[in-house]
C-alpha cells in the first residue's frame, strides 16, 4: 500500500516533492518527519517496496526519491536503476545502513550505545538531505547520492 501525503497540494507546493522507500514502517515515519522538518522539502508519498515506488513515481510528480538499498524483493539498487532509466530528472538519495552488532559487558550501556549509533545515522541523513537541498536549489537535477550510516535494524 502506498501512503500518499493527504495534504500534498498545499503541503508540498513550492517544495521538493520527496518519495520515501523503505521496508520498515518506523524508518519511513522517521524519515518522513526528518524530511518534512526541512524548509524546502515535503514528502508526497511513502512506499515499502520497489513496485509501489514505481507506481508512486508514475502517479506523483516526484523530485527526489530516498531509497533504502536493502529492500525486499527487488533491491534498492534495481529500483534506482529503473527510476534513473525511466525518469532521469528524479534525484535519488540511497540509504545504506550497516547493521553491526556490538558486544557490551554492562547491559545498561546497550541503550546508550544504540542511541549514539542512531543519532550518528540521523545526523548523516540530515547532512545528506541538506546537500540534496543545495543541489536542487542550484537546479542540479538527476543526481544520485549514497549515504552509508551505522545503524541497527
Amino acid at each position: 500500500m502506498i501512503n500518499y501525503n493527504k495534504r500534498q497540494p498545499e503541503s508540498t507546493r513550492n517544495k521538493t516533492r520527496t518519495l520515501i522507500v523503505d521496508g520498515h514502517p518506523i524508518i519511513r515515519q522517521a524519515l518522513t518527519r526528518l524530511v518534512n522538518q526541512e524548509l524546502n522539502l515535503g514528502v508526497c508519498a511513502e512506499t515499502k517496496n520497489a513496485n509501489q515506488a514505481l507506481d508512486a513515481v508514475k502517479k506523483q510528480q516526484v523530485d527526489l526519491a530516498i531509497v533504502d538499498i536493502s529492500l525486499e524483493g527487488k533491491s534498492g539498487t534495481q529500483l534506482v536503476e529503473k527510476i534513473k532509466l525511466r525518469y532521469p530528472n528524479i534525484s535519488v538519495l540511497i540509504l545504506k545502513m550497516h547493521d553491526e552488532a556490538f558486544y557490551v559487558e554492562d547491559p545498561l550501556q546497550v541503550a546508550e550505545q544504540e542511541h549514539i549509533v542512531n543519532e550518528q545515522a540521523t545526523e548523516q541523513i540530515i547532512k545528506a538531505v541538506r546537500y540534496v537541498q543545495f543541489l536542487l536549489r542550484n537546479q542540479i537535477f538527476g543526481f544520485t547520492v549514497l549515504v552509508e550510516a551505522e545503524g541497527r535494524e
